[in-house]
């Protein structure tokens, strides 16, 4: 299976691009990237950091050169194993990587998987269950990925990664021994990256994910990224029966926080959401809060009402994405929340008539053939 399927791509230098859709690993520039950019320059940094696949894919969607022909790095591994630390269920965030490979398929987006491992696990000689599901989730769309882990550690000749290949916990050392190692392994896997198999759902269960965006008025934009965004009071009205699954917004260091609305004909479900990060060096930072799994069932408005989004100025906890602030410490009367994007799950039509067909054979008066 060739890496590109279909014609190639007209891009000035008619060469493929290659995106970086990663964690802070991938983001900071005397990283691995440094090293990178010697190997493959015709590369665009996607990458955003404390956050997981769900955010890369807000950021693979919403970038309208990215196409046909074109090879996304995913680097999120890392990340997620520390959400799932957190309280974040593994099975949610290889479901967000299943979508962000479907979504590959179909625009016929090569997809190179780059896995790393934070320092802590790095001292076990067993690989936690999130990795072990993540491989064959990529063996199952066959592709190829390069396992900073296992091939460091095979290179070593060692069972442990030693403490110096790290900086920290969560970030690979500076030196140039280890970055070229991982420039070189993310390059092999670049080489050899392949659009997602035609296969059938593995996790995903017939879900599609969508990304609703339409109702953007505004526009935020720095050096790393563009974001179209729109401020509360938002209304937007959900394809039919779909779920609220996650929100993309841009956070600040100010007391801001918003709430999600969904109507039901018997009331609404309510869900304040913080969106105030905790580093106040940053002015705006890119984040989704992800509508936790008890509350899913409640995220699905009635047919014909839409969703609303507005200030919240209550008290109490909040849901808050990782580095955003659970509580806030003062009034929110002049919150500006800015909400660029919200997710939402729809069953596939081919999954409702599979489940159709099953509930019509159920019914179906079982037939006692006997041999005469």
């Amino acid at each position: 299976m060739s890496r590109r399927e279909g014609g190639g791509k007209e891009n000035g230098n008619g060469r493929m691009t290659v995106y970086i859709v990663g964690g802070s690993n991938s983001l900071h520039k005397e990283g691995w990237i440094s090293r990178f950019r010697d190997l493959e320059p015709n590369f665009i940094n996607l990458s955003v950091g404390a956050t997981t696949s769900i955010t890369g894919l807000f950021r693979a969607i919403t970038t309208d050169d990215l196409g046909a022909s074109d090879v996304i790095v995913w680097e999120y591994a890392l990340n997620e194993i520390n959400h799932i630390h957190r309280g974040l269920q593994a099975n949610t965030l290889l479901c967000h990587i299943e979508h962000f490979a479907r979504w590959a398929r179909a625009r016929n987006v090569a997809f190179a998987p780059a896995i790393f491992t934070p320092r802590r696990l790095e001292q076990d000689t067993k690989r936690a269950p999130y990795y072990l599901r993540l491989q064959e989730l990529f063996d199952h769309y066959g592709l190829e990925a390069f396992d900073m882990s296992a091939e460091y550690r095979a290179a070593l000749g060692v069972h442990t990664l030693p403490k110096n290949v790290f900086r920290d916990g969560a970030h690979y050392a500076h030196s140039r021994e280890v970055l070229d190692f991982i420039s070189q392994g993310v390059f092999r896997a670049v080489t050899a990256a392949r659009v997602p198999a035609p296969v059938e759902p593995k996790i995903t269960n017939g879900q599609d994910l969508q990304l609703i965006t339409g109702f953007a008025e505004e526009v935020f934009s720095n050096s790393a990224m563009r974001v179209p965004y729109s401020r509360p009071s938002i209304r937007v009205m959900l394809p039919e029966r779909s779920t609220v699954t996650a929100i993309t917004f841009l956070s600040s260091p100010r007391e801001d926080a918003f709430e999600l609305i969904v109507p039901h004909y018997s009331g609404s479900a309510r869900m304040p959401v913080s969106a105030t990060h905790k580093n106040k060096a940053f002015p705006a930072l890119l984040k989704t809060v992800i509508v936790p799994q008890e509350g899913i069932s409640s995220m699905t408005p009635s047919p014909g009402k839409p969703v609303r989004i507005e200030n919240w100025s209550g008290d109490g906890r909040l849901y808050a994405a990782h580095g955003c602030k659970r509580k806030q410490s003062e009034s929110r009367a002049q919150s500006q929340a800015r909400i660029a994007g919200i997710f939402v799950i729809k069953r596939a039509r081919w999954a409702r008539i599979a489940r159709a067909r099953k509930a019509v054979l159920r019914r179906l008066p079982q037939l006692n053939l006997r041999s005469t």
